[in-house]
């Protein structure tokens, strides 16, 4: 919405530490820029080389925009899948 280019960021974080990260831009033009679809899904590769546990943060964020970051949904409404390989 208005005249000016919005960015718009989604990443992982696994304990702090950002391991995928996605940038959608809208152009200030009439069918400018990238489509929702390009923020979520988000897919990333941690290899968990301990025991212990870890945090996993899927976050997103407005970057130079000026406009709000709107997500649909329910707390329930997305899935995260987690695939374990033993070595």
């Amino acid at each position: 919405v208005g005249d000016a280019v919005d960015d718009f960021f989604s990443r992982i974080t696994v304990g702090g530490s950002t391991i995928m990260e996605k940038n959608q831009i809208f152009l200030a033009a009439v069918g400018g820029g990238t489509r929702s679809g390009v923020l979520f899904p988000i897919s990333g590769r941690y290899t968990n080389t301990s025991t212990s546990g870890i945090a996993i943060s899927v976050q997103a964020r407005q970057g130079t925009a000026d406009d709000p970051v709107r997500v649909y949904g329910s707390s329930t409404s997305g899935y995260m899948r987690i695939q374990e390989i033993g070595r």
